[in-house]
């Protein structure tokens, strides 16, 4: 999915990751290899959230949506 709003195939969404000591190998590889080597962009790491927690979760979603309209992503 991220590469499909990088490639602004799909419009931006809330992505939340549940987890944070399952994705911090995955996001320490990203930031050490992948960002370093120009594969990715900074702002492509801010494309999605981290949370522990169902309320967390929650959280994000409504500061994604706090400033932004709720539409279809088609």
């Amino acid at each position: 999915m991220a590469t499909l709003i990088q490639t602004e195939k799909f419009k931006q969404m809330p992505m939340v990751l549940v987890g944070s000591q399952y994705w911090k190998g995955l996001i320490e590889w990203m930031q050490t290899s992948m960002l370093s080597e120009g594969n990715i962009k900074a702002d492509d790491l801010a494309l999605f959230q981290i949370a522990d927690s169902a309320d967390e979760v929650v959280h994000h979603m409504l500061e994604y949506y706090r400033t932004r309209n709720l539409a279809p992503n088609f």
